[in-house]
């Protein structure tokens, strides 16, 4: 059995705790920013699960699982199997670290070089450098 628990706004003390104790992230915002929450939870090697909405497939990246039409029953469905299927899961996981590499301090670095780079001099080697992810 599948239990919620809708919290409200959370004092940021608790918030470790409530990650810790998740066996999914479940994301069905439908205006969200950047999705830190989501990078947050990949972070702690929980599976995502997010609604495919404003700039969530850009963060989730080639991680998680995306929802592009929302049903709640199929949601359901979803999270149950991630829940008991362990090969899925790990694969889940998996894609979620390889995607957590974009947003490492060694990409922010190369990145923010790359920019400076394009400023200077407007190189298009140093244009193509940002826009393409390291992978490591």
């Amino acid at each position: 059995m599948i239990r919620f628990i809708f919290t409200g706004k959370v004092a940021d003390e608790a918030v470790n705790a409530y990650y810790r104790a998740a066996h999914i992230f479940l994301s069905a915002s439908e205006h969200e920013g950047f999705g830190m929450p989501l990078i947050e939870a990949m972070a702690l090697d929980i599976p995502v699960i997010a609604l495919a909405s404003s700039a969530v497939p850009e963060t989730m990246g080639q991680g998680g699982l995306l929802v592009y039409d929302w049903n709640s029953a199929q949601v359901a469905e979803l999270m149950q199997l991630m829940l008991n299927d362990t090969q899925l899961k790990e694969r889940t996981l998996a894609a979620q670290r390889l995607n957590l590499n974009r947003f490492s301090v060694r990409e922010a670095a190369i990145r923010m070089k790359a920019a400076v780079r394009y400023l200077q001099n407007g190189k298009k080697e140093a244009m193509l450098q940002l826009m393409t992810p390291v992978l490591y």
